[in-house]
């Protein structure tokens, strides 16, 4: 099968444009509208179909500057259907599926074979077809999020699906069934096995688990150092915490988040979980009271003005309100926050303001053996320190980096623009 990637496949998808002389993209599944974002700068027009409306008007506000990409919400079958008529020799990227508590489709977890029918019916020329995930059908889905194996078709019916949209040629590679016009069977043969390509190695000995991605990475770090509580420092509406509940952690959380809008959602989030406190005030250096600017998409809002250039990237960081907050140094307040046999990971997400909140916290890190921040390689907001000047600090304290994961980019330039750092002190 090859390797497990967390990305469309992007040389093959160029490699099928080109070869199909294709129009379209067609995606679905948009999440965090990664792919989406990606295909605009290869494809004339883009079309990606998102069931989760929070994820969706996310992904929408996070890229919604790409005038040749529409973010379509509902259900993908429907949405599908009515959508095929008006396409111009597209390529469909099919990954719908539940995912856990934050994605759609927990009592249907997978519109595959309705995908497939609705791309069946439409009897398009050329007929191309990528699904990802391949391994979810070659086997049972994994027990993760308590999938519902029932609800999964297997290699079978998926085959017996794709087979119903013309016949085509199907490979698996990547992670990813591919099905093209059987007429293209040499050429994509071709690309797959060029020439000179290097026979795959031999077993090892004993079985290699799979390199973990970025977030089974954290979570690994966690369970490595004994993390049994989780300081949340710039929470919005709680998308972390969520995302920690999915994935298994069941310490206790506690948030921080300075804005009356996102705190009160956040208080919606945290209302059912008794593991789960949140505090509306910001957290800084000093104690008193700030204004924050308010940025339209609510998560980019920050203490520091916010550059020209970061608001031409993404409009939805561009600032529409103010508001004043109250100001607490960690270090006065977590004595009454956390237990002493707790031990803490400590993450920062505030738009620049990050060292201002470790200053105020010199005390409280000695008990965080983990300490996570957002790093930009220049400056998204005025007076925000970049990258070499937060490891520096780190540094200086003792911490050591661990872990890179990819952050901001401006998909026009492809630059990356920030990243989280995953610091330890051992």
């Amino acid at each position: 099968m090859g390797s497990v990637h967390f990305s469309v496949p992007e040389q093959l998808i160029l490699f099928l444009k080109q070869k199909f002389e294709l129009e379209d993209f067609v995606e679905t599944g948009t999440f965090q509208g990664t792919s989406a974002a990606w295909a605009s700068r290869h494809f004339k027009r883009v079309f990606t179909i998102e069931a989760n409306e929070p994820l969706w008007q996310a992904a929408r506000t996070r890229h919604g500057q790409l005038a040749n990409v529409q973010f379509i919400l509902g259900n993908s079958p429907e949405q599908l259907a009515k959508l095929l008529p008006s396409l111009r020799r597209p390529l469909f990227w099919l990954d719908a599926h539940w995912c856990g508590p934050h994605t759609a489709g927990e009592k249907d977890e997978c519109p595959l074979l309705a995908e497939l029918a609705a791309v069946a019916a439409a009897n398009i020329e050329p007929n191309v077809v990528l699904i990802d995930d391949a391994r979810y059908f070659l086997a049972p889905p994994p027990t993760g999020h308590n999938h519902k194996w029932e609800q999964w078709p297997d290699l079978a019916a998926v085959l017996s699906a794709l087979g119903a949209c013309g016949n085509p040629y199907i490979v698996v590679e990547d992670d990813v069934i591919a099905a093209v016009p059987r007429t293209a069977r040499a050429d994509l043969v071709g690309f797959l096995r060029p020439a000179g390509r290097a026979a795959p190695a031999p077993a090892p000995a004993a079985p290699q688990p799979p390199s973990p991605n970025h977030v089974q990475r954290r979570v690994a770090l966690m369970k490595r150092h004994g993390i049994n509580m989780v300081l949340d420092v710039g929470a919005n509406a709680g998308q972390y915490g969520k995302l920690l509940r999915s994935l298994g952690f069941r310490g206790r959380i506690v948030s921080f988040e300075p804005l009356s809008e996102a705190f009160a959602a956040l208080q919606r989030t945290t209302a059912t979980d008794p593991s789960w406190t949140c505090h509306n005030v910001g957290l800084s250096d000093v104690d008193g009271t700030a204004v924050i600017n308010v940025s339209a998409n609510s998560y980019s809002s920050s203490f520091l003005p916010v550059s020209a250039r970061s608001v031409r990237i993404e409009p939805g960081i561009a600032y529409v309100a103010r508001q004043e907050t109250r100001l607490r140094r960690l270090d006065d307040i977590i004595d009454e926050i956390a237990r002493p046999e707790e031990v803490i990971y400590l993450k920062i997400d505030t738009q620049g303001y990050e060292l201002n909140v470790l200053k105020g916290a010199l005390k409280t890190i000695k008990r965080a053996p983990l300490i996570q921040l957002e790093a930009a390689f220049s400056q998204g907001y005025e007076g925000q320190p970049v990258i070499e000047g937060v490891i520096g600090y780190l540094r200086e304290l003792g911490y050591r980096i661990v872990a890179i994961e990819p952050g901001w980019e401006d998909f026009k330039t492809a630059e990356m623009l920030e990243t989280d750092l995953i610091f330890a002190r051992d």
